[in-house]
């Protein structure tokens, strides 16, 4: 894709900078300037800490100490000696914040290296390991253990893993991703006439994952079946090939300016991106579009940021059903389905960038066909799928008679918009069932036919939902039969009463529905439901009272939602109809506990959650989890972060955070709060591009890990002991800490009155010391 452009206004020239200097460090001027450290920092990254000098407008920094920052990489020529001071080049754009104690540098300006628009960012390593996700339910009736007469006790377990036994790799060749994917189902009931079990498998198959290619082979579920095959619901024993095209990239911004400057990308005030701006052209790539079709806004800066010299628009659109035209993704399938033969072929194809076509087709004992259309034009969606099936309606094995045969047609149109105010929507749909006997005579035919329209306003916030359907069965044993149903819902929130005051939801529902036959009375009913919840009540924020009236029948609830550290809870208490109390915690996973006081009592409890096992180090994550991110630092208790996701390392110095199934390439952030003194990172801020099919991501920091030369020594140790190593003596302070010279493996001599020990340098901020 071409780069999107955005034209700055023009800034004024800047002369060419001089050449580095470098200077003898005995030379008064650079001798009596007093030495400060600094954080040095290339936009977002940290360098590391640089001892400068300020020598009048000139910025000194050590010649020994660049190579170690990365700096002469860059390109800048370092033509000085161990010992003398180099005066950082204009190219660098070096600003000291004297307050802050950072130097700002923008390594790019010096090495004049440009970014390629068509070299995509590569996809970041993975690795092995297996992700389960679970789900417990436990429900009683009769009694809280269903133990009395007529109760009855239910158990029930849902499992789906997928265990990655190899990565798809630069390098791997033809095999790629190889995995198992599994998933089950265990129940127990424990009841009056005895215990029973039940276990059964909905799927469990080998896949091959090839670049856009995916080969499963096994019992394959609905999900990884081609469309129709998927709808009958049963699993499929046999083969099934899947091709997914990546999705089209995301256009660079192209920034266009003379002169140097700073850049600030902002979507609805939210900064996206910033950074400082290159003389020429400047490719910004991996910008966090959100998931819709909007304008980006672009400011441009001086070199100083702070006088605004241009502010303009950039129009994307990122929704995750855009593909680029002639993108082709499709399910090929073939095998027994239940018990018959059978194979399906569902496909895509994207006619421009919000575009598609689709079309369906099973062959075997059920056959049929499906076709369907998707357009997006200027902020209108248009719709429509159309889907005719013939298939066995009985017990193909019975010998009795000849199985019935089912005939079942549908039709479904589909608008939507959006605007500034609101949103809508409007949907038809017919279908059409008939059922033979098996001989060529119709012995049942039924009609249903639907409309439903909504419209969602901005300000003030209002939705408006209507539904209308007919439903007719000329035929049949019990005679013709037509139901009309239809209802009108508003609902919306307002806030009562002065700034102090709760917020109110609000909802009513008009509702009828009428059933006639020939002959009988016609049988109907039509009612009024209104609700109102209280919430954000002054001095119980998480407080919300929750009242309706339905069917004449009223309810009133209390709801109580809250925070405690990791986890949100959420406690109702039902007053009417039937008093009931239940109670929900998500965090690192999922419970809740439910409560019925009616006749007999109900007590149920749920427990869901994902665990991931990587080289044997199990993480668990929140409930429905399917990829993730696996950050390694080599250091425990240290934050990450990516998005809104934290975590903190374990004794292994790993972290897991969950991936979102449309991620796109973000950034994954270390934290230096509660970092040991004894370590630093050249790099806080690494980019991650997951591919499409990844199940564990890898952002490894350890390869920017920097052990500085300060370790702690332990509490035997009195302050004011002396730590000496080859001629170098450290008198032990109230933190603990010593600074030497030392490598892994060094032993340090240590004394004090009336005692010694020796401690052997390592890469633990404690040393062990030994008398």
């Amino acid at each position: 894709m071409q780069p999107v452009q955005a034209q700055t206004a023009p800034l004024p020239a800047t002369p060419p900078a001089p050449p580095p200097a470098c200077l003898d460090g005995t030379v008064p001027a650079v001798l009596e300037a007093a030495l400060l450290p600094v954080e040095a920092r290339n936009g977002d990254q940290l360098l590391g800490v640089l001892i400068v000098k300020l020598v009048g407008t000139q910025i000194l920094a050590r010649a020994d100490d660049l190579g170690a920052l990365g700096l002469d990489a860059s390109g800048l020529q370092n033509p000085c000696t161990a010992g003398q001071y180099l005066a950082l080049p204009g190219g660098l754009n070096p600003q000291l914040d004297s307050i802050n104690l950072v130097l700002h540098l923008s390594l790019r300006a010096a090495s004049g290296q440009t970014t390629d628009p068509d070299v995509l960012p590569p996809d970041s390593p993975q690795t092995t390991g297996t992700v389960a996700r679970a789900s417990a339910a436990l429900v009683a009736t009769g009694s809280p253990l269903g133990t009395l007469q007529g109760g009855q006790t239910t158990a029930v377990l849902d499992v789906e893993t997928d265990s990655r036994l190899q990565n798809q790799q630069a390098g791997d060749g033809p095999a790629g991703a190889i995995g198992i994917r599994s998933s089950a189902h265990f129940g127990v009931q424990l009841a009056g006439s005895g215990p029973s079990a039940e276990t059964s498998f909905s799927g469990a198959y080998l896949y091959r994952q090839s670049g856009e290619l995916e080969t499963d082979l096994g019992l394959l579920p609905a999900g990884a079946q081609s469309g129709l095959g998927g709808q009958q619901g049963a699993a499929l024993v046999g083969v099934a090939l899947h091709r997914t095209a990546a999705a089209d990239p995301d256009a660079p911004l192209r920034l266009e300016s003379p002169a140097a400057g700073t850049y600030r990308v902002l979507y609805r005030g939210v900064v996206l991106k910033q950074g400082t701006l290159m003389p020429g052209t400047t490719l910004v790539r991996d910008l966090l579009y959100p998931p819709v079709q909007d304008e980006l806004t672009v400011e441009i800066s001086d070199a100083g940021g702070t006088r605004l010299l241009s502010r303009s628009t950039v129009a994307f659109d990122h929704r995750p059903q855009s593909r680029q035209a002639g993108t082709l993704d499709y399910v090929l399938d073939a095998g027994l389905r239940n018990n018959l033969p059978s194979v399906g072929l569902s496909g895509q194809l994207a006619t421009s960038r919000n575009s598609a076509v689709q079309a369906g087709l099973l062959l075997g004992s059920t056959r049929g066909v499906q076709l369907g259309l998707s357009l997006n034009r200027q902020g209108l969606a248009l719709s429509a799928d159309a889907a005719l099936m013939v298939g066995p309606g009985g017990d193909s094995t019975a010998a009795a008679a000849p199985p019935a045969d089912i005939q079942r047609g549908s039709l479904s149109l589909g608008l939507s918009g959006g605007q500034d105010w609101g949103s809508w929507t409007l949907r038809a749909a017919a279908e059409q069932t008939r059922a033979g006997s098996g001989l060529g005579a119709e012995v049942g035919r039924s009609t249903v036919l639907g409309l439903q329209a909504a419209v969602f306003l901005n300000r003030p916030a209002l939705q408006v939902q209507g539904r209308l359907e007919q439903l007719d069965s000329p035929t049949g044993s019990g005679g013709p039969v037509s139901t009309t149903r239809g209802d009108l819902s508003l609902s919306g929130s307002v806030h009562l009463g002065p700034a102090a005051g709760p917020d109110a939801d609000w909802s009513v529902r008009v509702y009828t529905s009428r059933t006639s036959t020939p002959g009988a009375d016609s049988l109907g009913r039509s009612g009024v439901s209104v609700g109102l919840n209280l919430k954000a009540i002054e001095g119980e924020p998480g407080l919300t009272i929750q009242g309706a009236v339905q069917e004449g029948r009223p309810s009133l609830a209390v709801q109580r939602a809250g925070q405690q550290g990791d986890w949100t809870i959420d406690g109702t208490v039902r007053v009417l109809p039937i008093p009931a109390a239940s109670i929900r915690a998500s965090g690192p996973y999922s419970a809740s506990l439910d409560l019925l006081a009616g006749t007999p009592p109900v007590l149920a409890a749920n427990l869901s959650g994902t665990l991931a096992l990587m080289a044997g180090s199990p993480h668990v994550l929140p409930s429905g989890t399917r990829q993730l991110l696996l950050v390694r630092v080599g250091v425990p208790n240290v934050q990450v972060r990516i998005g809104g996701q934290t975590a903190l390392t374990d004794d292994r110095g790993q972290a897991s955070l969950p991936l979102d199934l449309f991620y796109r390439q973000s950034e994954v952030q270390l934290s230096l709060d509660g970092l040991p003194l004894s370590t630093s990172f050249s790099v806080l801020t690494l980019k991650v591009q997951p591919a499409p099919n990844a199940l564990i991501t890898v952002a490894d920091f350890r390869p920017y890990l920097i052990r500085t030369n300060l370790r702690q020594l332990p509490g035997l140790v009195p302050v004011g002991a002396v730590a000496h190593l080859k001629g170098e003596d450290f008198v032990l302070q109230d933190s603990r800490y010593i600074q030497l010279d030392a490598r892994n493996g060094d032993r340090i001599a240590v004394s004090w009155p009336g005692g010694n020990c020796v401690a052997t340098w390592s890469d633990a901020e404690v040393l062990d010391c030994r008398p």
